[in-house]
């Protein structure tokens, strides 16, 4: 139990430098003033927060079709995107905004009664940009000329209030398969590649059912902390807690890191992410959603996790979903 108290203060401590880190690399000067609000005739563009969230799933949920056609990578609302995800992601935009990483603004009517299409001015590693901007309105609202109007506006908005010299508009300035062939000025170092390719490695053993090479990847002394708060030690524990859910009908796990930094001198890496889970239940199938981190180390030349832990955000599909974990 004491490594595993260890290690999970460890990793708080690696949790909290990499947040400092993060808000060192400033997307806007640290003298500017972020604006909070900008209101024309037509709207008022303010700060997206949480408040607003039934009023944004509505515009969203109502404009599926046309955000689908703006954004065609994304795939984004699904269909059964719910409420309870608009707010999670209102909190994440919300304190993005706060610490002056991003921006996202609603636009909304005068009157505050009804969201009208959404603003995001966002970083970008493509070269000779200092900002992405993208944006859209509802549905209900193109045909009043909303699109352009909001477009003309935020253009107008960037060059005036905002530091920026050169802004990308992808979808509209920019194709998007333009935007998405153009170079990015940060690179991926080739042990980075590596931990990557492990990490995918890792995904298709669990895709596959794979438990014999499931441990590949794993030091001897691994340390697991599951989204329910169990602690597993060891390589061989955490084998064969995976064969007993390999079990599960349609069990599948995914880890999609979003950010790898190494420590060569060391020999170590941490790892942060985005995770997703789901297996079916009698009634109905049990979906995840998370973010996780992972410790990594090199030995005699390859990387290896030498612990993870994993935090859930959303849970839906049963009521399994209303077991509260153990808490101690």
């Amino acid at each position: 139990m004491t490594k595993g108290i260890n290690f999970l203060i460890y990793v708080l401590l690696m949790l909290h430098f990499n947040s400092v880190f993060a808000q060192e690399r400033q997307f806007v000067p640290a003298d500017f003033t972020v604006p909070t609000v900008l209101e024309s005739q037509y709207f008022r563009i303010r700060m997206l927060t949480i408040n607003d969230a039934v009023k944004d799933y509505d515009m969203n949920m109502s404009s599926i079709d046309h955000l689908h056609k703006m954004f065609p990578d994304w795939n984004w609302p699904t269909k059964d995107y719910t409420l309870e995800q608009t707010l999670i992601d209102l909190g994440w935009h919300q304190r993005e905004f706060q610490r002056r990483r991003s921006f996202v603004y609603t636009v909304i009517s005068l009157d505050e009664s009804k969201i009208l299409g959404c603003v995001r001015i966002k970083p970008t590693t493509k070269s000779d940009y200092d900002a992405d901007i993208d944006m859209w309105v509802r549905t209900s609202e193109l045909d009043k000329g909303y699109d352009k109007i909001l477009f003309n506006t935020v253009k107008q908005w960037i060059v005036k209030e905002w530091p920026f010299k050169k802004v990308a508009y992808p979808g509209r300035e920019i194709s998007w398969k333009e935007w998405g062939s153009m170079t990015s000025t940060t690179s991926t170092s080739p042990e980075e590649m590596k931990i990557r390719e492990i990490r995918n490695q890792s995904n298709l053993a669990i895709a596959n059912h794979d438990s014999i090479n499931i441990d590949n990847y794993w030091t001897d002394d691994f340390y697991l902390l599951t989204s329910r708060n169990y602690e597993i030690m060891g390589r061989e524990n955490n084998r064969s807690s995976f064969i007993q859910e390999f079990k599960k009908k349609d069990v599948k796990y995914i880890r999609t890191p979003n950010q790898i930094e190494i420590f060569s001198d060391w020999n170590m890496a941490s790892e942060t992410g985005t995770w997703t889970g789901q297996w079916r239940e009698l009634d109905g199938i049990v979906k995840f959603t998370g973010t996780y981190y992972a410790k990594w180390h090199k030995i005699n030349g390859t990387w290896k996790i030498r612990g993870e832990i994993f935090t859930p955000l959303t849970c839906s599909g049963s009521i399994f979903c209303n077991q509260l974990p153990k808490l101690n």
